[in-house]
């Protein structure tokens, strides 16, 4: 009877204890605008992921008009920006994946157009992805899309290790950006 009540006991606090843990959530990140580019020197990087309908994405919606398929994108930033000199320098890569029922026809469309000339893209024939790379080398900064600090929304976290762009305004979504 007394090992019931001990393992009983036992059981009680663990659970507590859990649930301390699970209560403990980081802190939420405030964000406020960019006022000044020093904000952003340094090395930042990181990505974010979406999936869209092939007739919502302007650049293959008309070669595509009337096929279901959906696109997964993934975009990877790693970029140094040198505030004094207003440029910066590192890539953004972003990945399409082609899913649905049209899918194949769809990336055979691309690999068609691709084989016609050169192209700035990569074809991945297996997995069924497009990648296209973009790289810069003391670039202004009003060249990078997502990077001015007018019209874009470009946030930073209260700690300044984090930065926020909008890149879709009407579907909510930001890319997060950690400093390295």
């Amino acid at each position: 009877m007394t090992s019931k009540k001990l393992l009983l006991g036992m059981l009680a606090a663990a659970l507590v204890f859990n649930f301390m843990l699970i209560s403990c959530d980081e802190p939420k990140d405030e964000w406020s605008p960019v006022t000044n580019i020093s904000q952003l020197d340094g090395r930042w990087k990181g990505s974010f992921s979406y999936t869209v309908s092939l007739e919502d994405e302007p650049i293959f919606g008309s070669i595509a008009e009337g096929m279901e398929a959906k696109i997964d994108t993934t975009n990877s930033v790693d970029i140094t920006i040198n505030a004094v000199a207003g440029t910066a320098s590192g890539t953004i890569t972003t990945t399409m994946k082609f899913t649905g029922k049209d899918a194949d026809t769809v990336f055979a469309i691309i690999v068609a157009i691709a084989s016609m000339g050169e192209s700035n893209f990569s074809l991945d024939l297996i997995k069924k992805t497009v990648t296209v790379k973009q790289t810069y080398n003391d670039a202004p900064l009003d060249e990078l899309a997502g990077l001015t600090l007018t019209d874009t929304g470009v946030e930073i976290n209260q700690d300044g290790k984090k930065i926020r762009v909008l890149i879709d305004e009407e579907a909510n979504r930001y890319m997060i950006l950690k400093k390295q």
